[in-house]
């Protein structure tokens, strides 16, 4: 697949958990993408197609899906201890939640889209 080039920088931030590519996308100074943001990015032809984490969960308190808030992504130590947030992973066109458990759960390799303009 042919990668069209971005206005804007995009880069995918890879660790060791969900949380810490998280934290090294902030820290780098991206902007961590959204569900809808990365899939329009794939149909863009500006990523690869793949797995990627992303700022959008499973808000089971509310009973809805929603996007992480600017100050949730200044505090993730807090966030990550929130119960009833699940996170929202895309694999390929698929969504994938961790109804099972909160975000402090996401366990395994953590992938993260970040855009700075």
């Amino acid at each position: 697949m042919k990668i069209k080039q971005a206005k804007e920088k995009i880069e995918i931030f890879e660790a060791d958990t969900f949380k810490e590519a998280l934290q090294n996308c902030l820290d780098e100074g991206y902007v961590p993408q959204t569900l809808n943001q990365v899939v329009k990015l794939c149909r863009n032809g500006l990523i690869k197609e793949g797995w990627y984490n992303t700022t959008s969960v499973l808000d089971r308190n509310l009973g809805k899906v929603r996007d992480l808030t600017k100050g949730e992504l200044k505090d993730l130590n807090n966030t990550f201890n929130k119960t009833g947030l699940s996170s929202m992973t895309l694999d390929g066109y698929s969504v994938l939640t961790a109804y099972w458990g909160d975000l402090a759960d996401s366990s395994g390799d953590g992938r993260v889209v970040g855009v700075k303009k």
